[in-house]
């Protein structure tokens, strides 16, 4: 929520980004946990299609010598294990089940050995199933799996069986294991091949007439310092309660509100959590969750919790809700001396992720900060402005930096800048000799530019080894054009080597289409050159892009212009065969219209832009031929014709706004007023010397 405003601003804080840096760990997961659930009767539970699916497992096989952690046999001729669905436990609000049985031979791919080549490897099995130990069919199978080496090519990794509703699976390797490369360097191939014995169990339940209460069901006191940004909430539900998940609401209520919620002096939970209140479905295997406290003010977090049964179909059967006095938390708010807000964002299986703003006394957001239930990782970013108010710095998000939401003072400090100083003194107030002046580094002591550098403690171990190093430049730099339009004249990169001032910045420029450019692009349809502009962009490696706009802003052509910059390939343009008539031809535009000049009091003003992708020579000529108002004298005197020149002051002026070249400006005044004498009403009088002949200039 947004609070009241501050009297003064708030100094600035942090930034982060806590995204993962190794997406391939995604792909490990499933694997990770079939490899350490590997125990005799080993299970992982989870809510599926409207039950709870466990997966047993038997002791699987794997190289030439027994493991003792995790357990495993040897994979070799006359080796057996097995796995009985009536060993385990099974409660009785239990109401149905489904088994699904999956023998696999696998390779493990993710080996820290270097394979110089591929292999092939046979193992021989023997499969007995059936509802018991006693009574059991029989079948043999030869299971391959492969390893090939080279790009694009395909091969088996894994190799599955899999039947349905056994009750009892026994697996014996009958024949013996080949392989067609049984040595590879200094690696035995047995060492990475693994037969897995596997029963994917279904439980469907029903919630009993009474359903029992939690055994356990309470909330943890955190820390008074610093403020806490979670409640963690626990509990337990004793066996035979027949839920497959667990639903848990809480509310939010200030301390002057709470009246409103006790008629006749009690409080009424159905009223209390009847409005605005949070309800989420957690798994059976989730014992706790973690509220979040991002609330204003001083008052009270309540919370409830009820067994569910959730249906295959979709359709739910409810417990009572579990709830009183004991259930519920006084909270003094989340920095309410600072403007904030809020947003939390749920997923499946409790998942959430909390993003809070944290604004100055003007509403310019200040800092970002993030952070999600499942990694418990803060992530803060970080905006400073210049001395208009316009958002000039953006600092790279970093993740770490603490465990609680907060907002941080003081995180990111440019070097040369004291604690709680306005950043835009040191990077946007320079002195009017150098208002070029580059922005500095910023301090590896904390912040950002301490995480994207060897200062960083973690820089060398685990994920945070391939971190960049930024080199005091974790952030880029916007400037804007000095028009008051607030568009923006350009943009640095982030690290030392795309900074600003080091030549790699991305240039915008803005002018205007000549209507001889826009025939020559779309014939006379398109239409008036008024309605258009004429944008380029010069991005970090040098390219020029040209882009024609409309009013709407929608972008109507757009290509590659100027020449190749340093290093990339140009196309090969003196190639008649694929790029005829490209010598070119001059085009010529009258930059001055009527329907584009400005008029204000006596004076008329006519300013373009034009864009220039390339070094060229352009040449400006102009003419003016003042007009001549002719009267009929109105008297009997002589001449019987009066004649009378147009007086003007023209100043005509050619300026390079981009400041690249270090042009002079070309300035061109003309009058053909008379500051000592009358202007003669003669028409026999010859035309005033003054008048403008045909100029050229060129640049």
């Amino acid at each position: 929520m947004i609070k009241s405003l501050l009297k003064k601003p708030v100094s600035a804080g942090k930034i982060g980004n806590a995204v993962g840096r190794k997406c391939w760990l995604t792909g490990m997961v499933h694997f990770l946990l079939i490899l350490l659930a590997t125990t005799i009767g080993g299970a992982a539970s989870a809510q599926y299609n409207g039950g709870l699916e466990e997966t047993r497992f038997a002791i699987p096989f794997t190289g030439l010598v027994a493991g003792t952690n995790p357990v495993t046999y040897p994979l070799k001729k006359s080796q057996n294990s097995f796995i009985d669905y009536n060993n385990f436990p099974v409660q009785t609000t239990q109401i149905s089940k489904k088994i699904k049985n999956v023998i696999t031979l696998s390779v493990n791919e993710e080996t820290t050995h270097y394979l110089s080549s591929g292999f092939t490897a046979n193992v021989r099995i023997t499969v007995k199933y059936g509802p018991n130990s006693g009574s059991v069919n029989q079948f043999n199978q030869t299971l391959t799996v492969s390893y090939k080496k080279g790009d694009g090519v395909k091969y088996d990794a894994k190799k599955y069986i899999s039947f349905d509703d056994a009750e009892y699976v026994w697996v014996g390797i009958t024949g013996q294991v080949s392989i067609d490369t049984p040595i590879i360097g200094n690696l035995n191939v047995l060492d990475i091949l693994r037969l897995d014995n596997e029963m994917r169990i279904t439980r469907f339940f029903e919630l009993p007439a009474t359903v029992p209460p939690p055994s356990i069901f309470g909330h943890v006191i955190p820390p008074t310092q610093p403020t806490p940004d979670h409640l963690t909430v626990n509990w337990a539900w004793p066996v035979n309660t027949g839920n497959n998940a667990t639903q848990l609401e809480w509310t939010w209520v200030n301390d002057e509100l709470i009246g409103q919620y006790m008629p006749g002096g009690v409080l009424d939970y159905d009223l209390l959590f009847s409005n605005n209140s949070t309800r989420i479905d957690l798994p059976l295997s989730t014992p706790g969750y973690d509220i979040p406290l991002l609330y204003d003010d001083t008052g009270k977090i309540y919370y409830r919790i009820r067994a569910v049964n959730i249906k295959a179909t979709g359709n739910r059967s409810d417990g009572p809700w579990q709830m009183g006095p004991a259930y519920s938390y006084a909270f003094n708010g989340h920095n309410n001396d600072l403007n904030w807000q809020s947003t939390t964002s749920f997923a499946e299986e409790g998942k959430r992720k909390s993003v809070i703003q944290y604004f100055d006394g003007s509403l310019r957001n200040r800092q970002v900060v993030t952070k999600d239930n499942t990694t418990s990782t803060v992530v803060t970013a970080e905006t400073f402005y210049d001395g208009e108010g316009r958002p000039a710095i953006q600092i790279l998000p970093t993740p770490g930096m603490g465990s609680i939401i907060q907002y941080q003072k003081n995180l990111n400090l440019f070097n040369g800048q004291t604690a709680n100083q306005d950043p835009s003194e040191i990077f946007d107030m320079q002195p009017i000799a150098a208002p070029n002046s580059f922005t500095p580094s910023m301090d590896s002591a904390s912040g950002s530019s301490h995480y994207y550098s060897l200062n960083n403690e973690d820089i060398n171990t685990g994920s945070a080894k391939n971190i960049p190093e930024a080199e005091g430049y974790p952030y880029t730099v916007t400037r804007f054009t000095p028009d008051a339009t607030g568009r923006v004249l350009k943009q640095s990169g982030v690290g030392i080597n795309h900074k600003m001032g080091s030549g790699h910045e991305t240039r915008y420029y803005y002018g205007t289409a000549l209507q001889e450019e826009l025939d020559g692009l779309f014939g006379n349809e398109a239409g008036y050159f008024s309605h258009f502009q004429k944008n380029m962009v010069q991005d970090a490696n040098g390219q020029v892009s040209v882009s024609y706009v409309d009013m709407h802003g929608r972008t109507v052509a757009t290509a590659l212009a100027g020449a190749a910059p340093t290093g990339i390939q140009p196309l090969n343009i003196s190639d008649p065969t694929d790029y005829p008539n490209q010598g070119g031809t001059n085009i010529v535009g009258n930059l001055l219209d009527n329907t584009s000049n400005l008029v204000k009091g006596n004076s008329i003003e006519s300013i373009n832009t034009i864009l220039v992708p390339a070094p060229s020579v352009d040449t400006f000529r102009y003419q003016l031929n003042p007009g001549i108002l002719q009267m009929t004298n109105c008297t009997d005197s002589v001449p019987p014709a009066l004649c009378y020149d147009c007086l003007y002051n023209l100043e005509i002026a050619i300026i390079d706004e981009s400041g690249e070249r270090n042009t002079p400006v070309t300035l061109r005044k003309y009058t053909n007023i008379k500051l000592n004498g009358i202007n003669d009403d003669d028409c026999n009088t010859p035309q005033s010397p003054l008048r403008i002949v045909p100029g050229n200039d060129a640049v």
